[in-house]
């Protein structure tokens, strides 16, 4: 088993590829690798980007290997697990727990919506299962309720869970969160990057990373080196594009963008569809003005 030991920096949530309606294996090895290439922190395989819904556990598994095969321990890699059932989470992770995967990004019960005590249940159940670590995945938009702070703390405080995926949250909230000691702290709204770095967060897990991977990595390097002002020069020149791979339902933008950047065809499962020709048009013309910009592919200097 390799345990990731930091759940810090850029995480992108991979999209999973199709061509006449199986997975591409191909195209999620180079769009992996590419990822890589570009000093991509971590990998999350089969969530709600990689449509994680619409796989049956045989491929949701055949695509992990495609990623695991290609990371070969250079990068720790998660499984995207949700659901509505405590059980069927519990089985999922199970069964993904006989995997090189290194841990799990689970979601409270979606449609459901239990109470603060049911979340916190829900979870410990699920740990039971896993010798991995898990990242709780807040997110209220989908699933119908947001975990409450003192729910995240003492979940946390069990040493099960690490880190935290945050989406919807108030300034307040995040700033809780960013106060718990050890906690890390991932964004999950992409355009909050920058501030979650800035209270002292610890990275994202962002659908938008798929795209300039490189300048993502750069906002975080030039602010964990303290040169804030920089990385939001970097950052503010996408913020454009993110907010286009979010005016359609996710993941259909950020596919309509690798489309057009030549990594996958751009394909999806009902009930998602691809984005309409004036929203393909839109991210065109930002992907062409971002290529023409200055990019960071070596910070390290």
């Amino acid at each position: 088993m390799r345990l990731p030991t930091n759940f810090s920096g850029i995480y992108t949530p991979l999209i999973t590829p199709f061509k006449n309606g199986a997975i591409d294996h191909a195209a999620a090895a180079h769009l992996t690798q590419h990822l890589l290439d570009a000093g991509i922190h971590g990998v999350v395989a089969g969530g709600t980007t990689g449509e994680g819904p619409a796989l049956t556990s045989r491929e949701k598994h055949a695509v992990l290997n495609t990623i695991l095969t290609v990371t070969d321990g250079l990068c720790p890699v998660l499984v995207g697990i949700e659901g509505a059932s405590t059980e069927g989470v519990t089985r999922e992770v199970r069964h993904f727990s006989h995997t090189l995967a290194d841990g799990f990004l689970v979601s409270p019960p979606s449609y459901v919506r239990p109470c603060q005590e049911g979340i916190y249940r829900h979870f410990m159940t699920i740990a039971e299962a896993t010798d991995r670590p898990i990242v709780l995945y807040n997110i209220p938009a989908r699933t119908g309720v947001s975990m409450a702070p003192e729910t995240i703390f003492r979940l946390y405080e069990t040493g099960r869970f690490p880190a935290i995926k945050a989406c919807g949250l108030t300034l307040e909230h995040l700033s809780l969160l960013t106060e718990m000691d050890g906690l890390k702290v991932l964004s999950g709204d992409d355009s909050w990057l920058y501030l979650t770095l800035q209270m002292g967060g610890h990275g994202g897990i962002m659908a938008s990373s798929h795209l300039f991977p490189d300048r993502f990595v750069a906002v975080y390097e030039l602010m964990q080196a303290g040169r804030a002002e920089e990385a939001w020069g970097v950052f503010d020149q996408f913020r454009p594009l993110i907010k286009l791979m979010f005016r359609d339902p996710n993941p259909s933008p950020v596919k309509a963008a690798l489309a057009l950047q030549g990594y996958i065809h751009e394909e999806l499962r009902l009930p998602l569809i691809p984005v309409h020709d004036d929203s393909r048009q839109r991210i065109r013309d930002a992907l062409n003005a971002l290529s023409g910009l200055k990019a960071y592919p070596a910070f390290a200097q």
